[in-house]
C-alpha cells in the first residue's frame, strides 16, 4: 500500500485526507507517532515540502522529534485553517440543509433529497467520538458526489458546462491579462482552450458556475479594478490572500451577494474599505489585514450580521471603532452566528472602544492592539465570557484595570502591556484560572503583587516589568508549577528572593528581576532550576557570593547578576557550557578570572569590569571562539596581555581592560579583516611602541591607548583607518613633530582626539586639521552613540578633559567632538583652518609654546562650549568676534599676554577673573579696569548689576534688549515659562537643539514683531499654535507635535522656510498654504500626514525644497496644465510613502531649475541668513543624511518606496542639474531611458 503524496497547488487535494491515509497506512504497518510523522513528511512536494523545512526550523532546539500530533496539528492550521475549516461548515449548512440544530453533541438533519438510511448514516457519524462536523460535511459531500457520477455515468457524460461558466472563464481571462507578470506559472493552466471548471488551477465549480476562486500565494501582480465582480454571481468563496495586488478596492465588490468567504490579505492593497462591502450579508469571513487600507472603518459593516470573523490590522485605518459592530450578532438557522473573531490590530484608530462590543457575547478574540484608543476599559468587556484572547496593549489607556475582567474565566491570554494603567492589579484578575499568559508591563501599576494570582495555576507568562509594583514577590507564585517565565524587572520589589518556592518551579526558563531593590543573598535552591535559559538578577541589593549550585545550569544562557553588592570569591567552577552572556559588573568580587571560562565555547559576552579581580590573564580565554565583547576595566590585574588576545581580533568587537595594572607590550598580532571595533587599555602600565598591526583593525572606531608608558612618534597610519571615531593617546611618552600622509581620505570620521601630556614638538600641521571631516559638520541627532553596534549590554566611556575637570564620558555621543592637544611643546601659530571644525564642542591648546595672535576664524566655532587656550605666547587682543559664540561655557585665555578690551555681550558676562589672569593688558568686565572714558564699564556694571536701574528701566532695557534670544545648543530643559511673551520686541527666538519639553505656550502667539521661531530638536508635544502662520522661518524639526498642521496662512504671508520633519503630524497639507508665495523650503518630512499630492504646491514660485517623505500620502501625482510649476525646485522627496500608478511627465517638464547648470557664480549661495540655515533630511549614496546648509545648486529627486508603475519617463533625462536620482523600490518596468545618458 503506497502512501498518497501532497503538493499543496492542486485545487483537487483535500489535507485532510492526505493525513487519513497517510495514518491509515501507518496502522497497518505499525509505525511509532514519530515515524508517521517522519513518513508523511517524506511525501510532502513542491510548496508544502518548503513549508515543512521552515516550519521545523522554527521549532525549539529543546522539543525533541516531531511526534503525529503536533504534525497534524500544524499542517491543518496552516493548509486547511480553522476559519476555512468553519466556513465550510457554514457554507455546507446554508447551501445543502434546511435546518440544523446541535445539542448534547448530536445531531438531528432533515436534508433535502437524502433517504432516511443516510440520515441515520450521519447520525451514527456524529456519535463517533472523532467525527467533527467539517468531517461530517466531507463524509455527506462524499455521498453526493457518488449520486452524482452515478447520475453522469447513466446519463453518458462526464460534466456539464453552461453557457454562463464560459462568460465567467472569458471575465477570468480578461482580468489575467491585466497581471503585469504575464509569465505567471501558477496560472498557466488558465486558458481559452481548458475547462475553467475542471482544468484551472483555484477554480472550483458547482453546477458549472464558478464558486470557488482560490489563488492564494500565486504571485499575481494585479489590481482589482478589472476584477470581474459583476460576472461572477454565484462566488461563494474568494482567497486572493498573500499576492501582490495594489491599488484600491472597488465599489463594484458589492456585487458579490452570494460571498461566504473574503480573503485579502498580505497584499498592497490602498485606500478606503468601500461602503458596498454591507452588501455582502452572507459574508462569514473578512480578512484584509497587512494591506495599506486608510480611512474609517465603514459602519456598513454591521450590516454582515453573518460574520465571524473580521480581521482588518496592520493597516492604517483611522477613525473611531463604528458602534454597528455591535450588530454582529444574529440567529441564522437556529445556531447563533456572532462574531467570533475581532482583529483591528496595528492601525491608527482612536476615539474610545464602544460600549456595544459587549453584545457580542461568542467573541473568542478580541485584538485592538497598537492603535491610539484612549479612555477607560470598558467595563461591559466582562460581559464577554467566552473570550480567549483580549489584547489591548499600545494604546494610550490611562485608568485603573476594571475588576469585571476577572469574570472572562474563559481568556487564554490578557495582554494590557504599553498603555497608561495606574493603580493596583485587581485581586479579581486571580479568577482567571484558564490564563496561560498575563502581560501587564510598561504601565504605571503600583502596589503589591496579589498573592491571589496563585490561583492562575494554568500561567506560563506573568510579565509584569517596567511598572511601579512593590513589595515582596509573593511566595505563593511558587505554587505556579506551569510557570516558566517570571519577568518582574524594573519595579520596586523589595525583600528576599523567595528561596524554596522558586526553586520549585522546575519548567522555569526565564527569570527576570533585574531593576529593582532585591536585597539579601541570593537563593542556592535556584541551581535546582535545570530548564533556565535566562537569569537576570542585576541592579538590586543582593549580597554575598554567587551560590555554586548556579553553575550546574547547563541550559543557562543569560546570567547577569551585575550591579549588586556580591562581595565574595567568584565559584571555583562554572559548567555553564551553554552560557553567552555572563554580565557580573559593577560588584565587589575577589579572586582570579577563572580558567574554567575558556572552556564555555559559546560564550560571546564577558562583562566584568568594576571590581576587584587580581592576577593575571588566563590565556585559556583566547579559547573562545565566539567572544564579541571582553570587557574587564577597573580591576586589579597584573602581568602581560597575552598575544594570542591579537589573534581573536577576527571575532572580538570590543576588548576593554581600562584602568588596571597591566604592564609589558602591546599585542602585535591583529590580523587582517579584524571585526575589533573598540579597544581600550587606558590607565595601565604598557610600554613600547604602538603595533603597526593595529591599521589592519579597518573596523576600530574607539581606539583608547592614554595614561600608559608608551614611547613613540606619532603613528601617521593610524589615519587610514576609515571607521575611527575616537582616538586618545594622552599621558604617554610619544614625541617628536606630528606628520601626515598626503592622502585626502584620513580620519575621515574622527570626532574625538586627545595627544594631550605627552612631549609632541613642533608646528601644528595645517595639513592635519583639513583631514577632519567629520568635525566640519553638526549632526543634530542627539541618539545615536558611537557603541550602538554593540547593543545595550556596552557601552564606549573614554576620558576627557573639559571646562577645567577631567570627566569620563560614558556614552559617546557621534556628535560629541573635542579636539586636546594641551600640554605639549607645540610652537608656531594657531591654524586658521581650526575655524572651519564647526562642529568643536571643546578645544583645549593649552600649555604649549603657541604664538601670535587668536585667529578671528574661531568665531566660527559656533558649537563650542569649553576654549582653553592659556599658558601660551599669544599676543594681540580678543576678537570682538567671539561674542557670537553663545555656547561658550568655560574660557580660559591666563597667561597668554593678551592686551585691549575684553569683548562684552552674551557669554562674556558669564566669565570671572580667572578666565583672564595673567594678562595686564587687558580691561573689561570682570576686571577692575574698565574700558570707559573713565576707566570703568560702566555699561556692563549698569547692566549686569543692576545698581543703577530701577524696576521700570530694567524692564524696558531687557525688553529692547532681547530683539533676538539665541539659547541654542545648551543643556536647557523644563518648560518654555508663559512669561516669554512679555518680550514683546522680540523678533528672532531660538531655542533649538536643547531637551525642553512641554507644550508651546500660547504666549508665543502674541509676539507680534516674532519673524523666526527655532525650537527644533527639543522634546516638545502638542498642537502647533496656529499664529505660526504669521512667521518668516518656523523650524519645530524633530520634537513630538501632533494634531494638525495650522490653517492660518493668509494671502500675503512672509513665510519663507517651514520645517516639521520628524514629528506626528496627522491630517491632510492645508492649501491655505498656497498663499505663501514666499516659501523656499517645506520640509513636513516624516510625519503621519494622509493625503493625496498637492499639486496645488506648485504654484509657489519661490519653492526649491519640497519634502513629504515618510508619511502616508497616496494615489497618483497630478499636476495642473499650468507651465509655471515647480520653477526653482531644486530638491525633491516624496519617498516612503504610497503613491502609484504612472510618473506624470508633465511633472518633470516643469521642473526648470533642474534644467540647467549655473556655472557664473563662483562661490556656493545657501539658503537661509545670519541667523539661520535651511536644514533638510535627505537620501544619498544609501545614507540618510541632513544637509545643514542647503547650497543652491545642490538638485535631487527621490521617488523611491512608493507603488510607481509604468515605464521612465525620458523627458528626466533633460534635468542635468540633478546630482542625486532615486527611483528604487517601486513598480518601475521597461528599459531605463537612454536619455539617462546623453
Amino acid at each position: 500500500m503506497n502512501p498518497p503524496t501532497f503538493q499543496g497547488s492542486k485545487i483537487d487535494e483535500d489535507p485532510q485526507e492526505f493525513l487519513d491515509q497517510v495514518k491509515k497506512v501507518t496502522y497497518i504497518i505499525g509505525v511509532t507517532t514519530v515515524k508517521s510523522a517522519e513518513l508523511a513528511a517524506y511525501q510532502l512536494q513542491d510548496v508544502t515540502h518548503t513549508w515543512f523545512k521552515q516550519w521545523k526550523s522554527e521549532r525549539a532546539d529543546d522539543v525533541g522529534s516531531v511526534e503525529w500530533g503536533e504534525f497534524a496539528s500544524a499542517f491543518l492550521d496552516w493548509f486547511c485553517p480553522l476559519e476555512l475549516r468553519e466556513a465550510e461548515v457554514l457554507e455546507f449548512i446554508n447551501l445543502r440543509y434546511t435546518s440544523h440544530v446541535v445539542a448534547d453533541s448530536r445531531v438531528r438533519m432533515s436534508v433535502s433529497g437524502v433517504n432516511d438510511s443516510m440520515v441515520n448514516d450521519y447520525r451514527s457519524a456524529m456519535l463517533n467520538s472523532d467525527m467533527t462536523l467539517a468531517r461530517l460535511m466531507t463524509h455527506a459531500q462524499q455521498i453526493e458526489e457518488q449520486k452524482i457520477k452515478m447520475r453522469e455515468k447513466q446519463n453518458k457524460r462526464a460534466k456539464t458546462v453552461t453557457f454562463a461558466s464560459d462568460e465567467e472563464a472569458t471575465a477570468l481571462l480578461k482580468w489575467k491579462a491585466t497581471f503585469k507578470n504575464q509569465n505567471n506559472s501558477l496560472l498557466a493552466s488558465w486558458k481559452p482552450s481548458s475547462d475553467a471548471c475542471s482544468d484551472w488551477c483555484g477554480v472550483q465549480c458547482t453546477n458549472g458556475r464558478v464558486n470557488r476562486l482560490n489563488i492564494t500565494n500565486a504571485s499575481v501582480f494585479a489590481t482589482l479594478y478589472d476584477f470581474p465582480f459583476s460576472s461572477l454571481p454565484f462566488l461563494v468563496y474568494l482567497n486572493l490572500s498573500m499576492n501582490n495586488l495594489s491599488s484600491t478596492i472597488p465599489p463594484e465588490i458589492g456585487n458579490l451577494t452570494n460571498l461566504v468567504y473574503l480573503d485579502l490579505k498580505i497584499n498592497q492593497i490602498s485606500g478606503t474599505i468601500p461602503s458596498q462591502i454591507g452588501s455582502l450579508v452572507k459574508l462569514q469571513i473578512l480578512c484584509t489585514f497587512d494591506n495599506h487600507l486608510n480611512g474609517p472603518i465603514p459602519g456598513e459593516i454591521g450590516y454582515l450580521r453573518s460574520l465571524t470573523k473580521l480581521s482588518l490590522g496592520r493597516n492604517f485605518l483611522n477613525g473611531s471603532i463604528p458602534a454597528s459592530l455591535g450588530n454582529l450578532n444574529d440567529f441564522v438557522l437556529g445556531i447563533l452566528i456572532n462574531l467570533n473573531y475581532l482583529e483591528l490590530y496595528n492601525n491608527q484608530l482612536s476615539g474610545p472602544i464602544p460600549s456595544v462590543l459587549g453584545n457580542l457575547k461568542n467573541l473568542n478574540e478580541l485584538v485592538l492592539l497598537n492603535n491610539n484608543l484612549p479612555g477607560p476599559i470598558l467595563s461591559v468587556l466582562g460581559n464577554l465570557i467566552n473570550l480567549n484572547y483580549l489584547e489591548l496593549y499600545n494604546n494610550q489607556l490611562s485608568v485603573p484595570i476594571p475588576s469585571v475582567l476577572g469574570n472572562l474565566k474563559n481568556l487564554n491570554e490578557l495582554v494590557l502591556l504599553n498603555n497608561n494603567l495606574y493603580g493596583p492589579i485587581p485581586n479579581m484578575l486571580g479568577n482567571l484560572i484558564n490564563l496561560n499568559y498575563l502581560g501587564l508591563n510598561n504601565n504605571q501599576l503600583s502596589g503589591p503583587i496579589p498573592s491571589v494570582l496563585e490561583n492562575l495555576k494554568n500561567l506560563n507568562e506573568l510579565v509584569l516589568f517596567n511598572n511601579n509594583l512593590s513589595g515582596p514577590i509573593p511566595s505563593e507564585l511558587g505554587n505556579l508549577k506551569n510557570l516558566n517565565g517570571l519577568l518582574l524587572h524594573n519595579n520596586q520589589l523589595s525583600g528576599p528572593l523567595p528561596s524554596d518556592e522558586l526553586g520549585n518551579l522546575k519548567n522555569f526558563n526565564h527569570l527576570e528581576l533585574f531593576d529593582n531593590q532585591l536585597s539579601g543573598p541570593i537563593p542556592s535552591e535556584l541551581g535546582n532550576l535545570k530548564n533556565l535559559n535566562d537569569l537576570l538578577l542585576s541592579n538590586n541589593q543582593l549580597i554575598g557570593s554567587i551560590p555554586s549550585s548556579i553553575g550546574n545550569l547547563r541550559n543557562l544562557q543569560y546570567l547577569f547578576l551585575g550591579d549588586n553588592n556580591l562581595t565574595e570569591e567568584s565559584p571555583s567552577s562554572f559548567n555553564l557550557t551553554s552560557l553567552k552572556f555572563l554580565h557580573l559588573l559593577r560588584n565587589n568580587l575577589k579572586g582570579k578570572i577563572l580558567q574554567c571560562l575558556g572552556n564555555i565555547s559559546g560564550l560571546q559576552y564577558v562583562m566584568m569590569s568594576h571590581n576587584n579581580l587580581n592576577g593575571e590573564l588566563p590565556s585559556s580565554i583566547c579559547n573562545l571562539t565566539s567572544l564579541q565583547v571582553l570587557d574587564l576595566g577597573r580591576n586589579n590585574l597584573i602581568g602581560a596581555i597575552p598575544q594570542c588576545f591579537g589573534n581573536m581580533s577576527g571575532h572580538l568587537e570590543v576588548l576593554d581592560m581600562q584602568h588596571n595594572n597591566l604592564s609589558g607590550t602591546l599585542p602585535t598580532t591583529f590580523c587582517i579583516g579584524s571585526a575589533l571595533g573598540s579597544f581600550n587599555l587606558h590607565g595601565n602600565k604598557l610600554e613600547g611602541k604602538i603595533p603597526r598591526s593595529l591599521e589592519n583593525c579597518k573596523r576600530v572606531e574607539v581606539l583608547d591607548l592614554g595614561d600608559n608608558l608608551l614611547n613613540d612618534t606619532f603613528p601617521v597610519w593610524l589615519g587610514t583607518l576609515p571607521e575611527l571615531r575616537v582616538l586618545s593617546l594622552r599621558l604617554n611618552k610619544l614625541h617628536g613633530p606630528i606628520r601626515t600622509l598626503g592622502s585626502e581620505r584620513m580620519y575621515p570620521v574622527l570626532r574625538l582626539l586627545d595627544l594631550s601630556s605627552n612631549a609632541f614638538t613642533g608646528n601644528l600641521p595645517t595639513i592635519f586639521f583639513q583631514h577632519f571631516r567629520a568635525m566640519r559638520k553638526i549632526y543634530p541627532s542627539k541618539k545615536r552613540r558611537s557603541d550602538e553596534r554593540y547593543g545595550y549590554y556596552y557601552e564606549n566611556s573614554i576620558a576627557v578633559v573639559t571646562k577645567g575637570l577631567e570627566v569620563e564620558v560614558v556614552r559617546i555621543l557621534c556628535l560629541y567632538t573635542t579636539i586636546d592637544l594641551s600640554n605639549n611643546k607645540f610652537e608656531g601659530h594657531i591654524p586658521s583652518i581650526i575655524g572651519g571644525l564647526i562642529a568643536l564642542r571643546a578645544l583645549n591648546l593649552s600649555h604649549n609654546g603657541l604664538g601670535g595672535h587668536i585667529p578671528r576664524s574661531l568665531e566660527s566655532l559656533s558649537s563650542v562650549g569649553s576654549l582653553d587656550l592659556s599658558g601660551n605666547h599669544l599676543v594681540g587682543e580678543i576678537p570682538a568676534q567671539f561674542i557670537s559664540l553663545t555656547a561658550l561655557e568655560a574660557l580660559s585665555l591666563s597667561y597668554i599676554h593678551l592686551k585691549g578690551c575684553i569683548p562684552q555681550g552674551n557669554q562674556f558676562h558669564t566669565f570671572e577673573n580667572n578666565s583672564y589672569e595673567g594678562n595686564d593688558g587687558l580691561r573689561g568686565f570682570p576686571l577692575s579696569k574698565g574700558c570707559g572714558n573713565d576707566g570703568h564699564d560702566s555699561a556692563s556694571e549698569e547692566t549686569y548689576t543692576g545698581s543703577e536701574l530701577d524696576e521700570e528701566s530694567n524692564y524696558e532695557f531687557l525688553n529692547d534688549f532681547w530683539k533676538a534670544t539665541l539659547l541654542g545648543m545648551n543643556n536647557l530643559f523644563g518648560t518654555i515659562p508663559p512669561e516669554i511673551g512679555n518680550l514683546t520686541n522680540l523678533i528672532y527666538l531660538n531655542l533649538s537643539v536643547n531637551q525642553i519639553s512641554g507644550t508651546i505656550p500660547p504666549q508665543i502667539g502674541s509676539l507680534a514683531r516674532i519673524q523666526a521661531l527655532h525650537i527644533f530638536e527639543n522634546h516638545l508635544n502638542g498642537s502647533i499654535l496656529e499664529e505660526i502662520g504669521y512667521l518668516r522661518i518656523t523650524d519645530m524639526k524633530h520634537n513630538n507635535l501632533s494634531g494638525t498642521l495650522p490653517t492660518t496662512f493668509s494671502i500675503g504671508s512672509a513665510l519663507r522656510s517651514f520645517n516639521l520633519h520628524g514629528n506626528k503630524l496627522e491630517g491632510k497639507i492645508p492649501q491655505f498654504l498656497e498663499n505663501c508665495q514666499r516659501l523656499e523650503v517645506l520640509d513636513l518630512g516624516d510625519n503621519l500626514l494622509n493625503d493625496t499630492f498637492p499639486m496645488w504646491l506648485g504654484t509657489l514660485p519661490e519653492l526649491r525644497v519640497l519634502s513629504m517623505r515618510l508619511n502616508k500620502l497616496h494615489g497618483p501625482i497630478r499636476t495642473s496644465g499650468s507651465e509655471q510649476m515647480f520653477l526653482e525646485l531644486r530638491i525633491f522627496d516624496l519617498s516612503r510613502n504610497d503613491f502609484s500608478k504612472n510618473l506624470p511627465t508633465s511633472l518633470f517638464q516643469h521642473l526648470k531649475a533642474m534644467r540647467t547648470i549655473d556655472q557664473t557664480s563662483k562661490e556656493p549661495r545657501y539658503l537661509g541668513d545670519s541667523y539661520y540655515h535651511d536644514s533638510v533630511m535627505v537620501s544619498s549614496k544609501g545614507l540618510e543624511l541632513e544637509l545643514l546648509q542647503i547650497l543652491t545648486i545642490y538638485t535631487t529627486i527621490d521617488l523611491s518606496n512608493n507603488k510607481f508603475e509604468g515605464y521612465i519617463p525620458s523627458i528626466m533625462g533633460d534635468l542635468i542639474a540633478l546630482l542625486v536620482l532615486n527611483l528604487s523600490h517601486n513598480g518601475l518596468q521597461g528599459h531605463i531611458p537612454p536619455s539617462f545618458f546623453s
